[in-house]
This record gives structure tokens, C-alpha cells and sequence, in this order.
């Protein structure tokens, strides 16, 4: 039953054959149609579900495309979740091996996907303890600091977080465009960085420490060591006023914190919401 309800839409499952001897049919409807309302309720929901979560994605191939995109991802990527929410969680991965699917305009969508995924994890992401202004008191250069589960650094060589929020493509030349999501009071937001903020940010994720983190982004940079040290002061009290740090795990302890009201004293300045 299960094998015959999966089988993609425009293919003939043997296993519905099979099961004409034991479903019922009816004076309206004859048991191949019964079986197929139920594969058509079951295809049509996981559809609706991958175009509401990819919209970006649709708005860049065109939905003739599109449509033929999610049901060539979904037949050969077929959901192992009770939950629809990971249905693109390969989706990257199986658009760089079939780029056939996107056409010309592989590399945009490839970069559209990345951020729409990464709008799906920042939106039920874990939120950890915030730091406290003690815990900068006495770092040594051993201090660390690790992005929340919900923030999601990303390189991007098309615009494609304006695209996202207009729902539509506009010609563009490739740049590198540096991008964080992220969300606040369960809103996710896009906000652009400067590349030295999103390789210190990609340093803290992968574990590495602060000071190391920092000598790390500007290794190559010619800015004097004053701006240098007014570049990191400005971008970590404003990561930290959006929250998108925590201490780490063992650092955390069983510390609580009240994360709604470190998000109310914030001043966010300009960020873009995803919708």
C-alpha cells in the first residue's frame, strides 16, 4: 500500500496492480481510483508543502520548471521524517548532481536553495543562554564564543535574499555577497556583512576561539589596528544585542536566560525580514 501511494505521479506502480484484489471498489469508482485520490492527496500536500518552502527557488525557474524540479527531487528523494519540514533537507545536495533541472540558472538557484534551507533551520533553531556582560569581563585569550544553532552565516554570489523578499529574479552580475539568518522573536531575518564579519562569524562556528577567530579575518586586510579594533568592538556588541551568540556548551552550565527579554532591549538597527 505504502509503495503504491509513494510512487511518483506520472509512473505506473506494479504494487497498484497488486492490490486490486483487495480494495474495494464502488458503483462510481473502480478500485485503481479509489487507490489513486489517496496517491494524489498524498503528492499533492507534499507539493504544496516544498513550494511554500522554496518560493525563491520558483521565482528564479519559473514554475513549469519548478514543478518538475520538486517532483524529480521528491521521487528520488522521497521524505523519511513525520515531519514535512525536512523535505528540502537534500535538496542542495541532489540540485548539484542534476543541474539539468535549474537550466542557465543553476548557480543562482543552487545559492537560493542554500539560503532558503537556512531560513528553515533559523526558524525552529535552537536559542542557547545569551551571554552576560560578566562573561566579558575576565576573558583571556582563551575566550570563546559559538554562534546559536539558529544563526546560519552564508556566502552568496547572487542577491538572492532580495529576490526571496520581492519574489522575483532581477538580472545580476556574480559578486560575493555575505548574508546572516537568523531569527528574532520568532521572526527570521537576513542581514548583509561585511566578509571579515562573516569569516570571524564562520571561525566562531567551527569552533575556533575569539582571538583566533578575529587575527583569522584580518590577516590579509591592510586597516589599521585602531580601525581594526573599532571593526570587531561595532560587530560584536551588535551580534550580541541581536543574539546570535552563546558561550558554548560547556561553558553554559544550567544557566538559564530569559532570551525574550534580551531581544527587547536590543536596538537592531536596519535588517531586512525575510517576509
Amino acid at each position: 500500500m505504502m509503495q503504491a501511494l509513494v510512487a511518483p505521479l506520472a509512473v505506473s506502480d506494479p504494487a497498484a496492480k497488486k492490490l486490486a484484489h483487495v480494495i474495494q471498489g464502488s458503483r462510481r469508482l473502480r478500485a485503481s481510483m479509489r487507490l489513486s485520490i489517496y496517491k494524489r492527496s498524498y503528492w499533492y500536500r507534499l507539493l504544496d508543502s516544498f513550494r511554500e518552502d522554496f518560493p525563491g527557488l520558483q521565482a528564479i525557474v519559473g514554475e513549469k520548471a519548478f514543478m518538475r524540479l520538486a517532483q524529480a527531487y521528491l521521487a528520488a528523494t522521497p521524505s523519511k521524517s513525520f515531519t514535512m519540514r525536512n523535505l528540502g533537507e537534500g535538496l542542495e545536495r541532489w540540485l548539484r548532481a542534476n543541474p539539468k533541472y535549474a537550466g542557465n540558472k543553476h548557480c543562482a538557484a543552487l545559492d537560493m536553495v542554500r539560503l532558503e534551507w537556512a531560513d528553515i533551520e533559523a526558524f525552529d533553531g535552537a536559542g542557547l543562554p545569551l551571554p552576560r556582560e560578566s562573561d566579558f569581563l575576565n576573558a583571556g585569550p582563551d575566550f570563546s564564543l559559538r554562534l546559536q544553532p539558529h544563526v546560519r552565516p552564508l556566502r552568496l554570489s547572487y542577491p538572492v535574499d532580495d529576490w526571496r523578499i520581492a519574489r522575483r529574479m532581477k538580472r545580476a552580475n556574480p559578486k560575493d555577497i555575505a548574508v546572516v539568518v537568523y531569527r528574532l522573536d520568532n521572526s527570521v531575518y537576513y542581514r548583509r556583512v561585511s566578509m571579515y564579519e562573516i569569516r570571524i562569524l564562520e571561525s566562531l562556528q567551527q569552533g575556533e576561539k575569539v582571538a583566533s577567530a578575529i587575527s583569522h579575518a584580518f590577516q590579509d586586510c591592510v586597516f589599521s589596528p585602531e580601525k581594526q579594533a573599532r571593526l570587531v568592538g561595532e560587530s560584536f556588541s551588535l551580534w550580541a544585542q541581536l543574539g546570535w551568540l552563546h558561550l558554548g556548551d560547556e561553558r553554559n552550565g544550567n544557566r538559564s536566560s530569559d532570551s525574550s527579554v534580551a531581544f527587547q532591549q536590543c536596538d537592531v538597527g536596519s535588517h531586512a525580514p525575510a517576509f
